[in-house]
């Protein structure tokens, strides 16, 4: 041991360096407790210390999967109201039931700590609000006469959701904190045990082998360790690579850090390709400023998360429509991806939306390019949508007719054939009923329209056409 080092030691243990000799050979006993006591406190301090860390890391990790769940079921509700398909409703689900495991792993991880014990269960809370709300929702899907209330649920669903989030996130942000805590906790403890091992090597023989004997039995724990954080992280990988959306890690100068296989098949791209772009690369130019403005105000910690729907330009040169839910999460020092200057990376949830969007236009055209009435009424028999055509016959613009009632536009002499026409008893789903009469226009005349309708059961709307048979209807009464 050179002098510089036995200089800086305190006195006693330079006394012990100076004399392990005579020490070893006169007090062998006293050695060995002395040795052994230091190596042991400090081994099981650092221990302790490494222990913490990891739990918290384990917190944390777990605290990112269920924001990851919270985004992924949020994404789900929002694509089964718009499309009512039911693969995002099975979508849902399972990510519900994971969402609830998630929280049963994370009360295990916490249960000795009664502060961040009530935390989860405030996170458990406006999840299971959440939850209510849906079940409200899908009932209102399911029963038509609470139709009405549906679309407002859902927006205050997505209200209880950014609740939902914003409570994981500062629960994320406590453990984060409380990591880099325990990190210089831990650094601490390291040093005294490195110390503390110089110091049991003056001690003698015996004391150094009792000494590396406690060391590997605490070596073997760390092992044990190390290999179920291995498995979480496994888990997590898997996760990663087999979801059914896009997942990738972006860093805060917008570069693309991690991808995974969906994302590399949505945009055409290999995942060595992809990585060298950066976040706005290959997004539509029509989209990118607004893309920016938001990926800003996440950085900035402004929002906690944010989604958009835009467009990709395909490496074939084709546009991919995609919903975009980027939230904010942070690096650990040992992630060998993440910038060294930066801590904090983005998680981007990217949903191929291409095929809705298509069906959307083709819908939308086809309303815009009707020559006959096109409408969509509700149980009600209010009006949801009506094309533009509306205005050539009757004077009205859509967005005057819209929630009006049908039945207030038809003349009072057919309102009673009309309503009976149009009733649920005297109609049935996916057979077509006609009827004819005559509608008040803007300058309150009447035209005839010829209608062919068709009811949806479980929802009671009625999708029509109408068609003006005014010349025809005049023609027959001349004659």
């Amino acid at each position: 041991m050179n002098t510089d080092f036995t200089n800086s030691l305190p006195g006693w243990l330079r006394f012990i360096q100076r004399h392990r000799a005579s020490l070893i050979t006169g007090i062998p006993i006293s050695s060995l407790i002395i040795g052994l006591a230091i190596t042991v406190t400090f081994q099981y301090q650092a221990e302790e210390a490494r222990n913490q860390v990891r739990h918290t890391y384990l917190i944390r990790n777990q605290a990112q999967e269920l924001l990851t769940g919270v985004l992924v079921a949020e994404i789900a509700v929002k694509d089964y109201a718009l499309t009512g398909q039911k693969k995002y409703l099975d979508i849902y689900k399972t990510t519900t039931k994971n969402l609830y495991i998630s929280l049963d792993e994370l009360r295990k991880l916490v249960i000795d700590n009664p502060d961040k014990f009530q935390k989860i269960k405030t996170i458990e809370k406006t999840i299971d609000q959440s939850e209510k709300l849906l079940k409200n929702y899908f009932n209102a899907v399911e029963s038509p006469k609470q139709l009405n209330n549906s679309q407002q649920t859902v927006l205050q669903n997505g209200i209880q959701t950014e609740i939902t989030r914003q409570e994981i996130s500062r629960f994320i942000q406590g453990e984060e904190q409380l990591i880099e805590q325990r990190r210089k906790i831990q650094n601490d403890q390291i040093k005294l045990t490195w110390l503390s091992m110089f110091a049991v090597t003056g001690m003698g023989i015996l004391g150094s082998i009792l000494a590396l004997y406690f060391m590997k039995k605490l070596d073997q724990n760390l092992a044990l360790q190390i290999a179920q954080t291995h498995a979480q992280e496994r888990l997590f990988r898997d996760t990663f690579e087999q979801a059914a959306v896009g997942i990738g890690h972006v860093s805060l100068s917008k570069q693309w850090l991690k991808v995974n296989q969906k994302f590399c098949e949505i945009v055409g791209y290999s995942r060595e390709q992809l990585l060298r772009y950066k976040l706005s690369d290959f997004t539509h130019p029509d989209d990118l400023n607004k893309d920016l403005f938001l990926f800003k105000k996440l950085i900035n910690q402004e929002i906690p998360s944010y989604s958009i729907e835009k467009r990709y330009i395909h490496k074939n040169g084709s546009i991919v429509w995609i919903n975009l839910t980027v939230s904010l999460g942070s690096c650990l020092d040992e992630f060998p991806y993440c910038p060294r200057e930066e801590k904090r990376y983005g998680i981007a949830v990217i949903e191929d939306i291409t095929a809705r969007k298509q069906l959307e236009l083709e819908r939308d055209r086809f309303f815009e390019l009707s020559v006959d009435m096109l409408i969509i009424v509700d149980r009600d028999l209010r009006f949801k949508r009506v094309s533009p055509s509306v205005e050539k016959i009757l004077g009205f613009t859509p967005k005057q007719l819209q929630k009006t009632s049908f039945t207030s536009l038809v003349h009072p002499d057919n309102l009673s054939s009309v309503e009976q026409s149009i009733s649920e008893e005297n109609t049935q789903e996916a057979l077509i009923f006609s009827f004819e009469t005559q509608l008040r226009c803007q300058d309150n005349s009447y035209k005839w329209i010829a209608w062919n309708c068709v009811r949806i059961a479980n929802t009671g709307s009625i999708y029509g056409t109408g068609r003006n048979i005014t010349e025809t209807q005049t023609s027959r009464r001349c004659d």
